[in-house]
């Protein structure tokens, strides 16, 4: 008897601790999962301060260049000069364009990698919860076959069967435990 309670109780401690590595697995992932959240947002804030420092020193090299053309006399309104001023803001727009691209592209993968992180930490969860229930459901399995035992009969002593089998194993009168024996030999 004293068995059967100490394998009830070792499977509930064991699904217990399952559920717990479950719990665990889960807040690990939230952590992680929160991490990355912190760098992405450390990218964006990153990515606004690129671009103003990238804005700021486009202008700063427009302005220069229109110095230096007006230092020589060249007339900026058209022509040669005004085309390779153009051509220099566009690839600077272009470079600071480039440049925010490459840092959404960076936080969308950091957002991505928190979503995927959770999703893992729940499916983790979600597996020791399964493996737990598992667990008490094989105890109680185990509890309830054993109570069906022959060592184990309501009647008899717990040593031995009071079960007395035939010359072929089937069961004779004042039977209490499962239906079949094995044969006696």
């Amino acid at each position: 008897m004293f068995g059967i309670f100490a394998s009830l109780i070792g499977a509930a401690v064991s699904a217990r601790a399952q559920r717990a590595q479950g719990d665990a697995a889960m807040r690990q992932a939230e952590y992680n999962a929160q991490l990355q959240r912190n760098k992405a947002q450390s990218i964006a804030y990153a990515r606004q301060a690129e671009t103003s420092r990238m804005t700021a020193s486009a202008r700063r090299v427009k302005a220069s260049q229109r110095a230096q053309y007006s230092k020589t006399g060249a007339v900026i309104t058209g022509d040669t000069p005004l085309f390779v001023m153009l051509e220099q803001a566009g690839d600077m727009q272009q470079d600071i364009m480039n440049q925010r691209r490459n840092r959404m592209i960076q936080e969308q993968q950091a957002e991505a990698g928190a979503d995927m992180t959770e999703y893992e930490g729940q499916m983790a969860r979600q597996a020791a919860y399964q493996a737990a229930s598992n667990t008490l459901l094989s105890g109680a399995l185990k509890v309830g076959t054993s109570l069906f035992t022959p060592e184990f009969n309501f009647g008899g002593d717990v040593g031995g069967s009071s079960i007395d089998t035939g010359l072929y194993g089937t069961p004779v009168e004042g039977f209490v435990g499962p239906i079949f024996e094995p044969y006696n030999t």
